[in-house]
């Protein structure tokens, strides 16, 4: 009686949310909105927000059926055995070492401590951010370049001890809130952007794993002190903690995918669109200057649909990962595949995500042929299938016992369960709270006029190059000055890109040769019609103009 009766309470909720959501919900909005009660929603009209809560409704009701099936799958015995592989504790640590190495990475890359010479007015904290700038001494550290240096520093130790494994259950969630932070820091001056949140969701997960048990200083350590701690042996507790990991890599991209086909309409793909993307990408200043999209600028429309077409599908089809291990062979170098191609068709290099798609591989031959100390990973057979679904004792590990290894491995199964109903959510609802994302990038539709900007330094030697703004500011790498440009053309907020340009004008010409000393930057806008003139050699023309001398004064 007991199945019967959960699926009866699942349709009675089901029944209650759409009936809410159709009659009762809609009321209450007209209600609120004809009051005035929240002066917000004025800035639309009641119709917007109808249609937007319908849409909540529809797509909150099928994904909660999918949740439920995901989750009543993953509690089923038979099922979550082909599911799920297990896998050994080096497997699990593994994971930890490409995760937290990857942010260590990027935290290295960061210079944080170049946010000190922006103006306090660009500062915009994101989400969980706005908590944290009302504390006491939030704008001291934002002038003091030592501190944000030191910070940068301090983020960096600790990821470094997470990756080796030295006292993981601190250094892991550590790790994760201090990158976090830093994470947040850095995007108040830019915009949400995306690189380095999928890892960072990686290594929270991890916190709540037992990922240091195994390819880790803190096992080392353990042995030689007497202990026996985990036999490196697969076993369904790290399989489903592993898998947890798995689920939190693959649900973003999923997430991508059906927020294009949800924002962007059932013909995203539409060629039209996806060389706004392409093209847009290209032109605007980035990390780095491939061209090779706009050498297809008069290439035929299927071509870009199909490139197109190729990405939504490989974003929908990662769920793939999570129940074949075939896919798990295949899909990870098609995305590889198609992270090269965004950064050379693009300028966009996610790093962390091509680096990411080796999580699902079994790094065992490789561990094998590595000198490792003795102790940290035991000699046992190997596999160079993905995932290592070797199937040896199901619950096997010091002097515990099967009962206590089976509520452990319950704690990777509510793990899983826990990232699948966050970021379901978080899709659902169209979060976009720092960290939390429903990964809404590129997913809304674009037609001609392309309209961008770009920077032009005029140098004492009388040359005319691009703004080294990166270059001057290191936080602004990845070209996250993007907003600032736009701001030049926005009378209320032109004033602000100007001490902006001021700042990196002042910082360059610290250092630089004389010949070299910037005089003056211009922000310039341009306007193409793509469609119409796919082989202007300008790609558009020059609509605007603002020019910043060294002392930050606009000049039309």
């Amino acid at each position: 009686m007991q199945r019967p009766r959960t699926w009866l309470i699942a349709a009675a909720a089901l029944g209650l949310w759409l009936t809410a959501g159709f009659f009762l919900v809609p009321e209450l909005l007209e209600a609120i909105y004809r009051s005035n009660a929240v002066p917000l929603l004025s800035q639309q009209p009641l119709s917007f927000f109808l249609e937007q809560w319908r849409e909540i409704v529809l797509f909150g009701g099928a994904a909660a059926v999918a949740v439920a099936l995901s989750m009543r799958a993953l509690r089923d015995p038979t099922l979550s055995h082909r599911l799920v592989p297990d896998a050994r504790p080096s497997d699990l640590g593994a994971v930890r070492i490409l995760v937290a190495g990857i942010l260590l990475a990027s935290t290295l890359w960061e210079d944080p401590g170049s946010t000190a010479a922006l103006p306090d007015g660009l500062r915009n904290p994101p989400g969980v951010m706005h908590f944290l700038a009302r504390l006491p001494g939030y704008e001291a550290l934002a002038g003091s370049a030592i501190a944000l240096e030191a910070f940068g520093w301090l983020t960096s130790l600790v990821l470094l001890c997470a990756m080796i494994g030295w006292k993981s259950r601190l250094s892991v969630p550590l790790g994760a809130i201090l990158y976090l932070l830093l994470g947040g820091w850095l995007r108040q001056y830019a915009w949400f952007y995306h690189t380095g949140l999928i890892p960072l969701y990686l290594l929270a997960v991890l916190s709540f794993l037992p990922s240091g048990e195994g390819l880790s200083l803190d096992r080392l350590l353990r042995r030689r002190g007497g202990d026996r701690p985990a036999a490196d042996v697969p076993s369904r507790r790290f399989g489903w903690a592993r898998y947890a990991v798995w689920t939190a890599l693959a649900l973003p991209y999923v997430a991508a995918g059906l927020s294009k086909l949800r924002n962007g309409g059932l013909t995203w793909w539409d060629a039209s669109n996806f060389k706004y993307i392409l093209f847009q990408s290209v032109l605007r200043p980035m990390e780095f200057d491939f061209q090779f999209s706009l050498g297809l600028a008069s290439a035929p429309d299927w071509l870009f649909e199909a490139m197109a077409i190729a990405a939504l599908l490989g974003e929908l089809l990662y769920a793939l990962v999570l129940v074949s291990r075939r896919a798990r062979w295949v899909i990870p170098i098609a995305m590889l595949l198609m992270h090269l191609s965004i950064l050379f068709l693009q300028n966009i290099l996610f790093f962390d995500l091509i680096l990411l798609q080796a999580i699902y591989w079994n790094f065992r031959p490789l561990l094998s042929r590595l000198p490792l100390p003795a102790g940290i990973a035991g000699p046992h057979p190997t596999s160079g299938r993905p995932g290592g679904a070797l199937r040896a004792p199901q619950f096997a590990g010091g002097e515990m016992g099967g009962g206590a290894l089976r509520a452990m491995a319950r704690k990777g199964r509510r793990a899983t369960e826990a990232v699948l109903v966050v970021l379901t959510v978080c899709w659902v609802f169209r979060v976009e709270y720092y960290p939390l994302t429903a990964m809404q990038m590129f997913s809304s539709r674009q037609s001609e006029p392309l309209v961008y900007e770009i920077a032009l330094a005029r140098t004492a030697a009388g040359d005319v190059v691009r703004a080294p703004i990166e270059d001057s500011i290191g936080a602004m790498s990845d070209s996250r000055y993007r907003r600032v440009l736009q701001m030049a053309f926005d009378e209320e907020r032109q004033a602000l890109a100007g001490a902006v340009m001021e700042a990196v004008v002042r910082r360059w010409n610290d250092t630089a040769e004389a010949e070299r000393e910037i005089l003056s930057i211009e922000i310039q806008r341009w306007e193409w019609l793509y469609l119409a003139e796919p082989s202007d050699p300008d790609h558009g023309r020059l609509t605007d103009r603002v020019v910043y001398s060294f002392d930050g004064t606009a000049e039309p």
